[in-house]
């Protein structure tokens, strides 16, 4: 049977299109591949691949496993979409050590409780999906709470 791949060219995944799709792929990898490129899309803060190992993660491994709702999926998307733009600067594998804080701090003004509770689940998420992957054993968000709401 005669290949489609001519020598010297590299074989693509496949990655289906649906989230649903891309997270169990993601989560089929093998470990050294989920890790390499974990660690590489960390390093260059990509938005699209962070995204999706956090979806991966909380439905391969967090407490709800498959039942996550798609507003929450979303919800989390856009929390990662935060963290990254906040932390253009932020080294995401050997975040510094008040880095956690310094975050909430920066949500907390202008953004309900609720919101930042929110922002602050998504960027934990990240990081246990980073800890998944076995990119980073840091845990920026670790004690780190969000406001409450005062409002009666």
């Amino acid at each position: 049977m005669a290949s489609d791949v001519s020598p010297g060219e590299a074989l693509q995944v496949y990655i289906p299109p649906t989230l649903r799709g891309r997270a169990d792929a993601l989560a089929a990898l093998s470990a050294a591949a989920r890790r390499r490129d974990a660690m590489a899309a960390a390093a260059d803060h990509d938005s699209g691949y962070l995204e999706d190992l956090t979806i991966a993660y909380l439905l391969t491994r967090g407490r709800q496993h498959a039942s996550v709702s798609d507003h929450t999926i979303r919800a989390y998307q856009t929390g990662v979409r935060r963290l990254l733009l906040e932390w253009d600067q932020e080294n995401l594998l050997h975040p510094s050590v008040d880095a956690g804080d310094r975050y909430m701090g920066s949500l907390s003004v202008g953004l309900a409780p609720s919101t930042c509770s929110s922002r602050l689940a998504a960027a934990a998420a990240l990081y246990g999906a980073l800890n998944w992957a076995r990119a980073t054993t840091a845990q920026p968000f670790d004690g780190v709470k969000a406001p409450v709401n005062r409002t009666p």
